[in-house]
């Protein structure tokens, strides 16, 4: 049941929706959707317990043209997401590139950022749909870069501790005797189900992995190949990771009979042994 204040700023928020509608275009949103989020936000930092002239002023402060794109985003809509990119692509390069310390690692944040914010936070949510409107999309944007940016340069700064400590270097090594006797014990069985995995392939989850790790290539990179969204290509990607995982997984149950505990020690094995690289999925599928 709608509070009295939603009823009141209804028509308000209605009208924003219009608005927005006319800066940015039909993104795939609907206005129930819009006037819903908008309205949650308000009764968030109002209560339901304020003046009338009080909740207006607050919808009036809120920046409703860049609320309509996040939340068609978070949605998530590919129209969106492309209009997204239009208007924020060469913003999110030029932040990164004044927050970071070096070229390398301002590419590093601006090619992240896009994927960053349209993946779940812990809440389930997309990091976008978290965007309340306070301030313009821009602000929001560069707050989530400089962090990005700091966590970027503690990630080095702990790489060249690792690097300048002999200790660490001296344990690293060598593999340690667990994980070389488990590499022999199940080297052939892994191998065999990487390569039922691989053949599981369609040729287009085959082409976008190829261009992902044999040719390198970036989301945005990747996306203006295909010609599709940049959030695309990280979905179609994460759906390929899952389908090797699953298909590894059962080969691995069905044709070797193993146990649930010889399993993980396998896909531990695969994600710490260097010699199963992405790329190895490629080669047992051709």
């Amino acid at each position: 049941m709608e509070s009295p204040m939603d009823v009141r700023l209804k028509p308000l928020v209605e009208q924003a929706y219009c608005s927005a509608l006319a800066c940015h275009g039909d993104l795939d949103l609907e206005p129930e959707q819009y006037t819903s989020h908008v309205l949650s936000v308000a009764r968030k930092h109002l209560g339901s317990s304020v003046s009338h002239a009080t909740a207006f002023a607050f919808i009036n402060t809120l920046h409703t043209n860049d609320l309509y794109l996040s939340v068609a985003c978070a949605k998530p809509s590919d129209v969106a997401w492309e209009r997204f990119i239009v208007l924020y692509r060469a913003f999110i390069e030029k932040a990164a590139s004044t927050v970071a310390s070096t070229d390398d690692a301002a590419h590093a944040i601006a090619d992240r950022i896009t994927g960053h914010i349209f993946l779940p936070n812990g809440s389930g949510r997309s990091r976008i749909g978290s965007y309340e409107g306070r301030s313009s999309l821009a602000t929001w944007l560069s707050a989530v870069i400089n962090n990005a940016a700091i966590k970027e340069q503690n990630r080095c700064n702990r790489l060249e501790q690792l690097e300048g400590s002999h200790d660490v270097v001296d344990y690293a090594l060598p593999r340690t005797v667990d994980a070389a006797l488990r590499a022999r014990t199940y080297a052939s069985l892994v191998l065999d189900s990487l390569a039922v995995a691989g053949e599981s392939l369609s040729e287009q989850e085959r082409f976008i992995l190829a261009l992902r790790y044999e040719d390198d290539l970036q989301g945005y990179e990747i996306a203006a190949i295909l010609g599709i969204h940049p959030s695309t290509v990280t979905r179609r990607l994460q759906r390929v990771y899952d389908k090797l995982r699953a298909k590894t997984i059962s080969n691995l149950e069905s044709e070797h009979q193993l146990s649930q505990f010889a399993i993980e020690e396998c896909v531990d094995d695969i994600r710490e042994n260097p010699g199963y690289s992405v790329l190895s999925f490629l080669r047992t599928s051709t």
